[in-house]
C-alpha cells in the first residue's frame, strides 16, 4: 500500500506528457474541460472516461488506422508519432461539435483538418494519387467554408453539404469511446463531402453537353452546328473560369483582410470564455477594427514569442504583453454599445493582475506559480496550440491559465454583474 501511495503521489507530480511517459509506472491522461494530468497506471480505471483519454498511444492508432482504412483498403494500420495531438484534436473537435451554434461548428471543421493531415504520418505506404487528391478537396471545404448552414437538432450543412448524420455518427462513436469507429466516421465524412463535389462536377458537365446537343439538333446547317457548338462551349467555359476565378479572387481578399480579425477573435473569445466563465461576453469581432486587430496580433505574436521561452523574465515579459492587450481593450470595448462599462472594467482588472504580478515561484522546466497558483502547464499547452494554429485552443487553455489567477479577484464584480442583471 506504501509502495502505491508513493507511486500516485510521484506520478501527479510529473506535469507533462513528455515527462510522464518515460515512468512506466505512469500514465499521462489527456483533458480539454480540465487540466491534463499524470496518474498511475492503477489509477486508470477511476478516471472517467468522458472526461479523460488516458492511452494516446493505441487509441490514436486506432483513429487513424480505421480512417486509413475506410479512405484506402485493405490498408489498415497507421501508428502516428504524435499521438497526444491526435487525441487533442479529436477530443476539441468534438466538444465544439456540442457547444451546437455555427461559430463553434467552423471551430470544430478547422480541428477536424487539423486530424486529417496527420494521415501523413502513415509511412508504410503511399497513398494514390486520387485519394490524396479526395483528401486535399476535403481539406479545402473544412478550412475555408463558404457557407455554414445549421439547424439545431436537424441540419449541419457545409456549403450545401449535409452531414448531420454523419457528424451525429462521429459524436456517439466518441461518447461510447469506440475509437475504431470514431475513425471509419471521420472517413465517411471526407467520402461524403468528395462525392458531392464530384457530384456538382458531373452535373456541370451534363449541363454543358445537353446545351450541346440542343444547339446541335436545331441547327440545319452542318457549319453553324460546328460554330454553334464551339460559341456555346466557349460561353460555358468561360462563365465557368469567371466563376472561379471571381471565387479564387474574392476568397484572397477575405483571408487578406479577415485573416488576422479571425485569428485575434477566436483566441481572445477563448480566452474570456474560460477566464469569465459566469458572465458571458459579446463577441469581440463585432467591436474591433480590422487595423486594431492587426495591433493585438502584433503583440500576441510578441507574447508567443516569450511565452515560448522556458525561462522566467520571458514569461513576465509575456504576460505584460498580455495586460497590454486587455488594458487596450478594455478602452476600445467602452466605445462600442454591445459591451458595458462592467465589460471594460473586467478587462482593466485582468490587465492589473498582469502588469506586475507578485509572489512568483519559478523552477525551469517544471514551475511557474503566480500566488501559488500553477500556471506553467496551461501555458506550455496553450503556446503549443498557437504553434499549430490552433487560435481558439490556444484561448480555451490560456484562459484556463486566468481563471485560476484571477478567480479570487472577480467574485465581488461577478456578483455586482448578477445583481444588474436582476
Amino acid at each position: 500500500m506504501k509502495t502505491y501511495q508513493k507511486i500516485h503521489r510521484s506520478c501527479q507530480r510529473l506535469n507533462s506528457s513528455e515527462i510522464c511517459e518515460k515512468q512506466s509506472e505512469c500514465t499521462w491522461c489527456i483533458s480539454i474541460t480540465n487540466p491534463s494530468i499524470c496518474i498511475s497506471n492503477n489509477e486508470i480505471k477511476s478516471i472517467p472516461t468522458s472526461v479523460f483519454i488516458c492511452d494516446a498511444f493505441h487509441t490514436s492508432q486506432q483513429i487513424m488506422s480505421s480512417l486509413l482504412f475506410s479512405l484506402s483498403p485493405p490498408h489498415n494500420y497507421c501508428a502516428p508519432k504524435n499521438y497526444n495531438e491526435i487525441i487533442y484534436l479529436s477530443s476539441l473537435f468534438i466538444y465544439e461539435l456540442q457547444e451546437e451554434n455555427g461559430d463553434t461548428i467552423e471551430n470544430a471543421l478547422h480541428h477536424l483538418a487539423d486530424l486529417i493531415v496527420y494521415l501523413s504520418q502513415c509511412s508504410d505506404y503511399d497513398l494514390t494519387e486520387e485519394i490524396r487528391s479526395n483528401i486535399e478537396f476535403s481539406l479545402n471545404i473544412l478550412r475555408n467554408p463558404k457557407q455554414i448552414y445549421y439547424n439545431a437538432g436537424n441540419e449541419i450543412k457545409i456549403n450545401g453539404i449535409e452531414l448531420y448524420n454523419e457528424i451525429t455518427d462521429l459524436i456517439k462513436s466518441k461518447e461510447l469511446n469506440d475509437f475504431v469507429l470514431f475513425g471509419r466516421n471521420i472517413g465517411n465524412i471526407i467520402k461524403k463531402i468528395f462525392n458531392s463535389l464530384k457530384n456538382n462536377k458531373e452535373k456541370i458537365n451534363l449541363t454543358k453537353n445537353e446545351n450541346l446537343k440542343s444547339v446541335s439538333s436545331s441547327s440545319n446547317s452542318n457549319n453553324n452546328n460546328e460554330e454553334k457548338k464551339k460559341e456555346v462551349s466557349e460561353i460555358l467555359d468561360q462563365n465557368l473560369l469567371h466563376i472561379s476565378k471571381e471565387s479564387s479572387n474574392n476568397q484572397n481578399k477575405n483571408d487578406e483582410s479577415s485573416l488576422s480579425q479571425q485569428i485575434v477573435s477566436e483566441a481572445l473569445e477563448g480566452i474570456f470564455d474560460m477566464a469569465i466563465a459566469n458572465f458571458d461576453i459579446p463577441p469581440i469581432s463585432e467591436c474591433i477594427s480590422k487595423e486594431k486587430s492587426e495591433i493585438i496580433l502584433t503583440h500576441l505574436n510578441t507574447a508567443i514569442d516569450l511565452l515560448s521561452q522556458d525561462q522566467l523574465v520571458n514569461y513576465l515579459s509575456g504576460l505584460e504583453e498580455f495586460s497590454l492587450i486587455f488594458k487596450s481593450l478594455s478602452e476600445e470595448i467602452s466605445h462600442c454599445k454591445k459591451f458595458s462599462a462592467t465589460h471594460s472594467r473586467i478587462l482593466l482588472n485582468l490587465s492589473k493582475k498582469l502588469e506586475d504580478p507578485h509572489d512568483v515561484e519559478y523552477n525551469e522546466g517544471r514551475i511557474f506559480k503566480i500566488n501559488n497558483t500553477e500556471l506553467r502547464h496551461d501555458i506550455v499547452s496553450a503556446v503549443g496550440d498557437w504553434h499549430r494554429r490552433m487560435w481558439g485552443g490556444f484561448g480555451f487553455k490560456f484562459g484556463i491559465a486566468l481563471a485560476k489567477l484571477t478567480q479570487a479577484g472577480e467574485v465581488k464584480i461577478l456578483k455586482e454583474i448578477s445583481r444588474q442583471r436582476k
